[in-house]
């Protein structure tokens, strides 16, 4: 697990008395994620974590090794499991996820529902999904969807000819028990007290945006909260416009709400004209859409193809 090592302005924005650990994407490593996780820290006021994956560095002798589903997992548990034995009793710890790290965000979430509380650690105080998937073969094709399976098939069939009579006899069952990160499924196991925030661009071209909405409604939480934004960005947190500033508004409100004691100081030292929240918290409240994401037909990543075959690749 790493510590942003950034520039001084982006550490006075860490006001609330939180941490956030920030699962990256597929097509993304630290070194990439540095101004990401700047952004995070100016904008959100918590101090910003991140951990490496197996496999995605090596950075600085990061973690080497192939990925794979049970390696990543582990990572992110280890990562949540460190965060919170050292961030500080009761303080506030958020969770979030983007893409393919949403799914761990989601395992990390659900194993430390599922242990005992330790004394002396931080508390989980909410998780974010950020362009979040239902599993990793539906990017590509819903084999719930008997329609978009056939076609699928159809259109196999037709690249690889001489195979067209066994690619017409299989059925979704043949998919089903190679899924990986079946977040559709794992949602279940958490917790109904833990607030959650699901985020995704309407018109996304990597992941679908009702995968996000799917997930939302299967989501159990007594707290959860959609922002669906137009747009055909892939990560709303790295658009440098209008829905950046949407998004950012919408994540502030949802870390400043259950971050607890330490975000309603912050803002009683505001109203004291001690803190300058407006000037941490420029960025507009967004309209929140509702219309359901786009066709079927998107252009799917490609990284998935990999994980399939055995690659290096595993998710955007």
């Amino acid at each position: 697990i790493r510590r942003r090592k950034g520039e001084p302005e982006a550490a006075e924005g860490a006001k609330l008395g939180c941490h956030l650990l920030y699962f990256h994407g597929n097509n993304q490593n630290l070194m990439g994620a540095a101004e990401t996780l700047a952004d995070f820290e100016r904008e959100v006021g918590c101090e910003v974590w991140a951990v490496e994956y197996t496999g995605y560095g090596p950075m600085d002798g990061g973690p080497r090794g192939v990925p794979s589903e049970q390696a990543l997992a582990s990572d992110a548990m280890a990562a949540a499991s460190w965060l919170l034995s050292h961030a500080g009793r009761d303080v506030p710890v958020f969770l979030y996820g983007h893409s393919l790290g949403a799914a761990l965000a989601i395992e990390a979430a659900a194993s430390i529902a599922a242990r005992p509380t330790r004394e002396g650690d931080a508390r989980l105080a909410g998780l974010v999904l950020e362009a979040p998937f239902l599993t990793a073969i539906k990017t590509v094709v819903d084999y719930d969807d008997e329609d978009e399976f056939g076609a699928a098939l159809q259109s196999l069939g037709s690249q690889f000819p001489m195979f067209n009579s066994t690619i017409a006899g299989l059925t979704s069952s043949f998919l089903e028990p190679i899924d990986k990160f079946e977040n559709e499924d794992r949602v279940a196991a958490l917790p109904p007290s833990l607030p959650v925030l699901v985020a995704h661009a309407t018109n996304d071209k990597v992941i679908p945006h009702d995968h996000g909405e799917a997930l939302f409604e299967l989501i159990t939480s007594d707290s959860k909260t959609s922002v669906f934004l137009e747009s055909e960005a892939h990560a709303l947190h790295s658009d440098e416009g209008r829905i950046g500033e949407q998004f950012f508004h919408a994540l502030r409100d949802f870390v400043s709400e259950n971050a607890g004691a330490e975000a309603e100081a912050v803002e009683e030292e505001a109203k004291a004209g001690n803190f300058d929240w407006e000037g941490l918290g420029r960025r507009q409240r967004p309209k929140i859409s509702t219309a359901r994401g786009a066709a079927r037909g998107q252009q799917r990543s490609e990284l998935w193809e990999s994980l399939l075959l055995g690659g290096r690749s595993v998710a955007r």
